[in-house]
């Protein structure tokens, strides 16, 4: 089986919620026993948060967690903060490698507080989890930094803020588009290249507009822009993001994104959460039989062979990351 790189998972979130919860809750379709069985060699937690009061609160919580995983289960979780520990995750038969996202910049700067203090917060925040892979500005709503995808809004002067706090200090984290509204997402590139921003894009848990009509999906143009700026394109697992009946549109996105000449950019973002209490009941299953855990990778892998070259699979599965970490993690 091929090794696995995942770009997001809602198990922080998912164990911050409830101290009698654990990472091997089966009921997660990242659970540490489905992410062995799929050989998912490194996993990337989000460290989520609503716009709301005490977001800054929960992503606290979320950070202690991350720290946990690596101090208290040492021998099923380990550090993925370089490439030289990716690589010996890669062979490491045990463990599963992780690293910390930031899914929404509420979890560090809270709507009425001072920048400053927000971003000081989350220097804070890089010190303890020693690499944070990509930072979302927004989630599905609008805050200070700009407009979420259930939004219109763009990018704010505190969203223009934190991308210069990012280019100055923390230049390695890529900025993910996945939960911006369009009107965000052209006023980051826009921003970037206006101020000749030494960053990154993807987008971590997207798939295509074009074969799914949904906004929390990648119109072409942005695609394109992410192509052109080696970024990465994370293939989004979830039913809404697919299609309402057919499982089978979830290889319709990869082959769409490689006919987009998006080959060397895609990757996997299955974006796995604990869907058991969510309360819209009009979106269950959120998750296809097919597609509905971290084990079912190597499924997946097997029926792209039927379409694709195996040189293409193994760059979705973990080449196309690692191409990119070479390249943005050179800091």
């Amino acid at each position: 089986m091929l090794p696995i790189f995942d770009l997001h998972c809602d198990l922080l979130s998912y164990l911050s919620e409830n101290s009698q919860r654990t990472h091997n809750d089966v009921e997660i379709g990242c659970a540490l026993p489905h992410l062995q069985q799929g050989k998912v060699k490194v996993q990337t937690l989000a460290i989520y948060s609503p716009t709301a009061a005490g977001s800054t609160q929960m992503a606290t919580r979320e950070c202690a967690i991350y720290q946990q995983l690596l101090e208290k289960h040492s021998d099923q979780f380990a550090p993925a903060h370089t490439l030289e520990q990716i690589k010996a995750v890669f062979n490491d038969v045990s463990r599963v490698g992780i690293v910390a996202s930031i899914e929404n910049a509420s979890g560090f700067c809270e709507e009425e507080e001072p920048l400053a203090h927000g971003l000081a917060r989350l220097d804070k925040m890089y010190e303890q989890l020693g690499r944070v892979l990509y930072i979302s500005l927004t989630h599905h709503h609008e805050n200070r930094f700009g407009g979420g995808n259930k939004s219109e809004a763009g990018l704010k002067k505190d969203g223009k803020a934190l991308l210069e706090h990012l280019a100055e200090h923390h230049p390695e984290t890529a900025i993910d588009l996945s939960h911006t509204s369009d009107d965000l997402a052209y006023d980051i590139f826009k921003f970037i290249d206006r101020q000749k921003l030494n960053l990154s894009v993807i987008a971590s848990h997207s798939n295509f507009r074009t074969i799914w009509d949904n906004p929390r999906n990648l119109p072409d143009e942005y695609v394109q822009e992410i192509v052109q700026r080696d970024g990465i394109i994370g293939i989004n697992f979830l039913r809404a993001y697919i299609h309402d009946t057919q499982p089978a549109k979830l290889l319709h996105h990869i082959l769409y994104g490689i006919n987009q000449q998006a080959h060397r950019h895609l990757a996997y973002g299955a974006d796995f959460f604990f869907t058991d209490d969510h309360p819209d009941e009009s979106r269950k299953p959120f998750f296809f039989p097919a597609h509905e855990n971290s084990s079912k990778y190597p499924e997946v892998n097997q029926e792209l062979r039927d379409y694709i070259s195996r040189q293409d699979i193994d760059a979705l599965s973990y080449g196309n990351v690692m191409t990119f970490l070479e390249k943005t993690w050179k800091f």
